[in-house]
């Protein structure tokens, strides 16, 4: 099959039948960045001794671009185990009527331990594991333009088009799509839509499998690093698009955790001049993210 863009993973492009030469970035990305934030963890009492009960106040809000499910908090390196959170739902913000996205606030009451000699001291830690389900929703319009076409706006000097540029919800992920701008077709039964997916973990916490559960707070290790990606265009999913060894809906795996590179090529049907190509990525995935405190203890 002769392809309209011939893609190389080091960067470098060159383009078949007398097209541009050009180089394929990452691609610009707009919006990323944040998911549940969680505004405050810490005790009411920062000094304290044994056998005291006190409070672990736990605040969290959505800031991100979709809802966050089957949230919950899991109190751990302290001597009470067990202690959950079950926050549930948060409602991401919505931007257009300016609302902001749900807050939780909750309390672990918890004791200090007993066991410290009199006069001893010992600062805590006590961590929280914060875990929920989320989507990452990714979209861009790639720009195509048959041979002639192309030729036609160059040489009147009307060949204006913007780079491709991804829309991307706000969340734990960042997504590129990264395409030549345009595309340009000279047989549409032959040619294919080359583009690059690019995802990247920018939190500090792991990506795990979207079907595992989060009231447990032990991850199978098979389940780590694992995100769930679909590819759709205008026509739903996009069945004519192949990326690689991806497969859409099935679990695919973060290289260390951390960024996942996807080159995949889309069939076009004919058309007579120009055409866009809207692509969106959908990325469903768990999430979890530890937190810490500390608390000193006076043994009495």
């Amino acid at each position: 099959m002769k392809k309209a863009l011939v893609l190389v993973l080091v960067a470098a492009v060159m383009f078949s039948s007398g097209c541009l030469e050009g180089i394929l970035g990452k691609g610009e990305t707009i919006g990323t960045g944040y998911g549940v934030i969680v505004e405050t963890y810490e005790p009411d009492f920062s000094d304290i001794e044994t056998g005291d009960n006190f409070d672990l106040y736990f605040e969290v809000q959505n800031n991100g671009g979709s809802d966050a499910t089957s949230t919950n908090a899991h109190l751990y390196d302290w001597h009470e185990t067990g202690k959950v959170l079950g926050i549930g739902t948060l409602s991401a913000p919505d931007e257009l009527a300016g609302l902001p996205g749900d807050i939780y606030d909750g309390v672990f009451d918890v004791t200090a331990p007993s066991d410290l000699p009199e006069g001893v001291v010992y600062t805590y830690t006590p961590k929280v594991r914060l875990m929920y389900k989320y989507k990452t929703t990714a979209s861009t319009i790639i720009p195509a333009l048959k041979k002639d076409e192309y030729k036609r706006l160059k040489e009147r000097n009307q060949l204006n088009i913007p780079p491709v540029t991804t829309d991307v919800s706000k969340g734990p992920l960042a997504v590129s799509i990264a395409a030549q701008s345009p595309v340009i077709i000279d047989d549409a039964d032959e040619d294919t839509i080359d583009f690059r997916i690019n995802i990247d973990l920018l939190g500090k916490g792991t990506v795990y499998n979207h079907s595992a559960s989060t009231t447990n707070m032990q991850v199978n290790t098979d389940d780590l690093d694992k995100i769930e990606m679909t590819i759709l265009t205008a026509d739903g999913i996009a069945g004519a698009v192949d990326c690689d060894a991806y497969i859409s809906g099935e679990a695919i795996e973060m290289r260390r955790g951390k960024t996942a590179v996807y080159s995949c090529e889309l069939n076009v049907s004919d058309f007579i001049a120009t055409k866009n190509i809207p692509i969106t990525i959908e990325i469903d995935y768990n999430y979890f993210e530890d937190f810490s405190t500390s608390v000193t203890v006076t043994g009495e």
